[in-house]
């Protein structure tokens, strides 16, 4: 009668150990990997949708005009203070924000959103100082930073922060 051993062979091979230890860490890497994509795809994700609330809300403040300029001296122009409430106001609200523009658990984006600027140009030709572009007519030029934490594997970076800038010209 055999014995148990025998029978199973590949129990007793150091070469079906070693085969068993290449499946785990193979395994392991592949479960690293997909945490990565899943990652990437969160940090994409939350950078794509932070840029089109950033498109929008920018829009939104050109349209904010002056039209006491525009009787006094008939020169379109837009009020500075109209547009950045304007601005705070559909950005939050296009990124799932609360008023202090912190993250609600519904937003793309993780912790708080920073304005970092917010110029408002009607005197044109000006010139945008951190990117040269040149405005010829009444524009908003606007820079916001958020942060998207990754959850697969954060612990290799816990935080993203990705700055979005974005030009809006008032519309003929």
């Amino acid at each position: 009668m055999k014995t148990r051993a025998s029978q199973i062979s590949w129990v007793s091979d150091e070469q079906g150990h070693w085969a068993f230890m290449m499946a785990g860490c193979l395994l392991l890497i592949l479960l690293f990997l997909m945490g990565g994509a899943i990652d990437l795809a969160r940090l994409t994700t939350g950078r794509d949708q932070a840029y089109g609330a950033l498109k929008v809300a920018v829009r939104s403040a050109t349209r904010q005009l002056d039209w006491s300029s525009m009787t006094n001296n008939g020169q379109i122009s837009i009020d500075a203070e109209a547009a950045a409430t304007v601005f705070r106001a559909v950005l939050a609200e296009n990124l799932r924000l609360d008023s202090n523009l912190k993250a609600t658990d519904e937003a793309p984006v993780d912790g708080s959103v920073t304005i970092s600027h917010f110029r408002v140009y009607n005197q044109t030709p000006a010139v945008e100082p951190d990117t040269e572009y040149v405005f010829h007519r009444p524009s908003i030029s606007a820079r916001i930073i958020v942060v998207v934490r990754p959850k697969a594997i954060g612990f290799l970076a816990p935080e993203v922060k990705i700055p979005l800038t974005v030009q809006g010209l008032v519309a003929r």
